[in-house]
Formats: C-alpha cells, sequence, structure tokens
C-alpha cells in the first residue's frame, strides 16, 4: 500500500539527508565521546609535564621563589592577571653584591595557579613568554567578544542540525574556539618543549569527587595518559566551564601499567599528610575493593567502572588557585627546597578578581527574585572558601613562622639556663625563610566610587575595551601599592 492512499507524506528530499548525514556522523562516532587525551605508554616520574622537569631558567634563582595565584572571574580575571604580569616585567632588580646580573621580577617566577578566567593569561603567558605583550593576546582575548563567538558557533547551520548533540556537549565547542583562535592549535608538548619556569597549574574540578584537579602530568599519570598529547585550549576549558552554562570536559581514562603504577605509587606512598590528600582518595576510588584475604592488595584502575572522566569549572574548588600553593607548603615541592635551605625569600601574589559586592536588597520589602537567590547560592559559599584560603595561606607564611621563631627562642632560652655551654640545634629552616603574601584585589581599591565601578563589571567573556584597560592600569595601581609588595622590593635592593 503507498503511503498516498493512508494520508502519510513522504519526507522530504531536505529531511531525508538531514537524518542520513545525522546518522552516518552518530554512526562514525562524531557524535560519540569526544576526547582529546592519549593514553600514556609509561609511566616516568622523571618525564613529562611536572615541576622537577623543567629548569629554572637563566634569570631564575631559587632563592627568590615567586607563585602567582590567578583567579576566576571571566575577562575581568584575565585583565587584572594581565596587568601584574605587566608590572612584575616593568619591575627592575639590581645587580646583587654577589655577582647576579640585574633582571626583571617576572623572571623570578617559579609557579602560576590559575582557575578559569586567570587560566587564559597564565596559559598564554607560559606558550609565548615576552611576546603575550606585543598586543595580540589583547587583540585576540581581552578585547575580543568571545561570548558572541560562542553564540555564533552554536547558532551554525551544521550545529543546529546537531542541537541536541551539540548542547550536551558544549564545552567542545568553546574547548575547539579557545583551541584555535586562542592557543594556535598548541598542546602541553609546546608548553613541555620550552623546558624552563614558570610552572602552569591549570585547576579544574572534578566532577565524581568534587576535588581539585590540576593539568600536570602528576594528575595524568593516574589517568593512565600524556598529557603532552592535550591541546591546551581544552584545558582552560575545562577550568572555566562553568555549570549549566557549558557542560564538562570529558577525559578518558586508559587500563594499563602506567594508570596502575600511579594508583599503587598513590596509595602506598608513607608519608601520612599523603595519605590524607586529594591524590590518595582519587586513587582509592579509582580502584576495585577486592578482599585478598590478607595479601597484599593489588592496585590497579578499575576500567569497568572509570572509563571517563569529567572536569567542571575550577572555581568550584578553589576561585583563587591558592590551595595548590598550600598543599606543596604543607608536603610538596615548596616544603622540599625549604627544608634544604634553597628558598631564602618566598612570595605568592595572589590577583583576586572576585567581585561579591552587596546585593542592593535591603531596602525593598519583597523577598529578592530567583535569579538572585540562585546567584547567591552558586556564588556564596564559594568567595567564603577563597578568604578562608588566603587566611590559611597567610597564617602558614606569616604567623605560624612567627610563633615558631619565638618558640625557639623561648626554647634556647631554657637550654641557656639549664645547661650552659651546650651547643642548641640548629634552628627550622623555615625559620630563614622571608615570605610575603601580596594581595591584588578590586576590594583593595580605596576610593569608593571607583571601588563600586570595578566591582560592577560582570563576570562574562566580554568587557568593553576601556574596562580592559582600566582593569590592566589598576592592577599594576594595586600591587604597587601593596605594603608587602614594597617591603619585597626593599630587601630586593630595588626601587
Amino acid at each position: 500500500m503507498s503511503s498516498r492512499r493512508i494520508g502519510i507524506r513522504k519526507p522530504s528530499r531536505r529531511i531525508e539527508c538531514a537524518g542520513v548525514v545525522a546518522i552516518g556522523l552518530f554512526s562514525s562516532g562524531c557524535l560519540g565521546p569526544v576526547v582529546k587525551n592519549g593514553p600514556l605508554a609509561e609511566r616516568d616520574v622523571h618525564a613529562g609535564y611536572r615541576f622537577d622537569t623543567l629548569e629554572p631558567g637563566p634569570d631564575n634563582t631559587d632563592d627568590t621563589f615567586i607563585c602567582l595565584c590567578f583567579s576566576g572571574g571571566g575577562t575581568r580575571a584575565a585583565a587584572l592577571s594581565f596587568g601584574v604580569l605587566q608590572a612584575l616585567r616593568d619591575t627592575p632588580i639590581p645587580p646583587s653584591a654577589n655577582g647576579r646580573p640585574a633582571r626583571r621580577l617576572l623572571d623570578e617566577v617559579d609557579i602560576i595557579s590559575s582557575v578559569s578566567g586567570g587560566s587564559f593569561t597564565s596559559m598564554s603567558y607560559g606558550l609565548d613568554r615576552d611576546a603575550v605583550f606585543d598586543g595580540r593576546f589583547e587583540r585576540e582575548f581581552l578585547k575580543q567578544n568571545i561570548q558572541n563567538q560562542l553564540i555564533f558557533m552554536l547558532l551554525r547551520p551544521k550545529n543546529l542540525l546537531l542541537l541536541p548533540y551539540v548542547m550536551l556537549d558544549r564545552i567542545d565547542l568553546a574547548a575547539d574556539y579557545y583551541d584555535k583562535a586562542v592557543f594556535d592549535h598548541r598542546t602541553f608538548r609546546d608548553l613541555l618543549d620550552r623546558g624552563d619556569r614558570p610552572y602552569l597549574v591549570i585547576n579544574a574540578t572534578n566532577m565524581a569527587l568534587g576535588e581539585r584537579f590540576e593539568f600536570t602530568q602528576d594528575e595524568f599519570d593516574l589517568l593512565g595518559s600524556d598529557l603532552a598529547t592535550l591541546p591546551v585550549g581544552h584545558a582552560v576549558a575545562a577550568s572555566s566551564a562553568f555549570p549549566l552554562l557549558f557542560s564538562p570536559l570529558r577525559l578518558k581514562y586508559y587500563p594499563g601499567a602506567a594508570a596502575d603504577s600511579a594508583i599503587d605509587a598513590a596509595l602506598t606512598d608513607p608519608n601520612p599528610r599523603a595519605q590524607q590528600g586529594r591524590r590518595y582518595k582519587w586513587a582509592s576510588n579509582l580502584t576495585p575493593q577486592v578482599d585478598t584475604a590478607g595479601e597484599q592488595p593489588t592496585h590497579t584502575l578499575d576500567a569497568d567502572n572509570h572509563q571517563y572522566l569529567y572536569l567542571l569549572d575550577g572555581g568550584l574548588t578553589d576561585n583563587l588557585g591558592v590551595t595548590y600553593v598550600i598543599d606543596e607548603l604543607r608536603s610538596g615541592r615548596i616544603r622540599d627546597m625549604i627544608d634544604v635551605g634553597g628558598i631564602k625569600k618566598l612570595v605568592v601574589i595572589i590577583v583576586d578578581a572576585n567581585t561579591n559586592a552587596p546585593a542592593p536588597i535591603e531596602h525593598q520589602a519583597g523577598a529578592p527574585g530567583l535569579f538572585l537567590m540562585a546567584e547567591k547560592t552558586g556564588t556564596t559559599s564559594m568567595y567564603n572558601y577563597s578568604k578562608a584560603m588566603t587566611n590559611v595561606l597567610r597564617f602558614m607564611l606569616c604567623e605560624f613562622p612567627e610563633r615558631l621563631r619565638e618558640m625557639d627562642d623561648r626554647c634556647r632560652a631554657s637550654m641557656n639556663r639549664q645547661c650552659p655551654g651546650a651547643v642548641p640545634p640548629d634552628p627550622p629552616a623555615a625559620l630563614g625563610v622571608r615570605t610575603y603574601v601580596v594581595e591584588v584585589s578590586l576590594h583593595e581599591i580605596a576610593d569608593p566610587k571607583t571601588r563600586r565601578r570595578f566591582l560592577a563589571m560582570p563576570t562574562s567573556l566580554f568587557l568593553f575595551p576601556s574596562d580592559v584597560d582600566a582593569l590592566i592600569d589598576m592592577a599594576r595601581t594595586l600591587l604597587a601599592q601593596s605594603g608587602d609588595f614594597q617591603r619585597l622590593l626593599r630587601d630586593l635592593g630595588g626601587p
């Protein structure tokens, strides 16, 4: 019986072709899970993008160790971070008495830990170094309407045809755009091939565990994956994948010897602090719980239950990027370098683009609307956590060493009274380190009117060029006004 006889119209040839295209794409894997990270052939803790595989650089000295923390906040955060980089570039360090030549404060930067909007600036500087100041980064990102570009990509005919699938994985559109338009298709291999510091830590959030995730080879070992294969644009996309606006970025687990070795190393680390840490928790979740009847358990990747890792905005777990520095101070490389006397001056510069301005609602009798309540629900704890982490860092670097120094002085005085002539032990190495915590925050703007103007700038991927320029200039001003920054310059013999 023909379709005409029962009143059913045949689909048009255009619809038939569209269906064939969609089915063909789906069956060929184009609409399947998109992953950009490749497998790791063999785990080697002395290779890959790790802090220890990078050289300090010709003008970098370990005794002045600088960590930069770039916060989230869209283009606002990227511009504020860029202004700080400019200021460090323009801050000279004069020749020292021990023969060190003149250099710039920017040359002494060892680590940049970044989140969301700040990750665009950190990655661009990590790849291009001084070339980032030639105007291209401002022209092609800071003063570009990235939001409109992403919307136009979503509304392209080929994407509209596949809209249900595109909406589910819309982060891939953003990642591909960043990969092409901002970072020129470069991967972490390009970053590794530079071979010197600063060491970049791009932070995201492990959606399954609700824990911080960093784009380093140490983390990718647990995936059984080679970070060098990943486009840097995808790491930045994951770091800025704000929930609901973007879908989570997907990475693939690769079962095998590399992943099993990393899992076993994490779970058998004898350091008590490591056993309480984030990586231990992640590794514990990856291996099946098998009763070995008293035998030593084998730690292998549970490939059936762990095939893909999903990543969201790093601001969900730390919107300042300071947690990485805190972890390294507690039981990581920074702590090791302090213990052997390698660091004499430890500087942490926190670039905080958070606004969190008070909501103007206390003059009205009506309850606040749903959108405002949703915004406060999603951001209040994030801002409070960020402030708490800054206080923790300040305590670790400033208050605790002072208390330790007082205890050491009392101990020595007591020893002199009770055991005259006894040789006291050497003081802890941490007491020989001068520390500086520099905060560059929009909340520190002195003039109330100016402060309100900057706090009113939206968290988005588009700002007017005049606002971008104002943020860059304000970053330089706030950095110069910091008491700890001025103290650092005096201690370095600078202006």
